[in-house]
């Protein structure tokens, strides 16, 4: 177990430091195009109920309907997983929710927890590329420090609004607000 554990771990940074290579060269581009959400989390949450619960953690999913966004999918996939990553990583104990809802004519897709949180010093630089802050030694969290500083990017790439709200022993949100694909602006 910990030879897998470890083996995700480096396979996570080298893939963010991949990406933010991309950034700082200017060559990762945002394909926008309409993603049904049914897939795209279907696909981003698949085994991490069960990583949660070998953790001792409880993983829910609410998405009570079909909705399809105007996003980039690669983009949007690895923004979902890194806001899930982090949520394990942060979470001592307790519940991880996926949150997936219509308001208006856009969808905000939204990942708390009740981890360690953050305070308000570590929460106004928790974007910045390579920064940790006190978190991240509280929950003994692996990382570089990229995780959302590489999601802030992929978002604006895709003129979408991140979201992170935390509080220091209640958890975290991390959120992106997407607008609606045209086809369901009508209904």
């Amino acid at each position: 177990q910990q030879i897998v554990r470890t083996g995700e771990s480096i396979d996570g940074m080298l893939r963010h430091l991949v990406d933010f290579a991309q950034i700082d060269a200017g060559t990762m581009r945002a394909v926008i195009q309409p993603v049904h959400l049914e897939q795209l989390v279907s696909a981003a949450v698949s085994g991490f109920a069960e990583k949660c619960a070998a953790r001792g953690l409880r993983f829910r999913l609410e998405m009570p309907e079909p909705l399809t966004v105007a996003a980039d999918p690669v983009l949007l996939e690895r923004v979902l997983r890194n806001f899930l990553d982090n949520a394990f990583k942060y979470s001592l104990q307790g519940e991880i929710v996926l949150r997936v809802e219509r308001s208006g004519d856009s969808v905000v897709l939204r990942v708390c927890d009740q981890g360690v949180g953050m305070d308000p010093d570590d929460l106004q630089q928790a974007c910045n590329a390579f920064y940790r802050g006190r978190s991240a030694s509280l929950a003994e969290a692996e990382g570089i420090g990229l995780g959302l500083a590489i999601s802030r990017h992929m978002a604006d790439l895709m003129r979408a609004q991140l979201r992170i709200a935390s509080e220091p022993g209640c958890g975290t949100e991390a959120s992106v607000r997407l607008p609606l694909a045209r086809e369901e602006r009508r209904l």
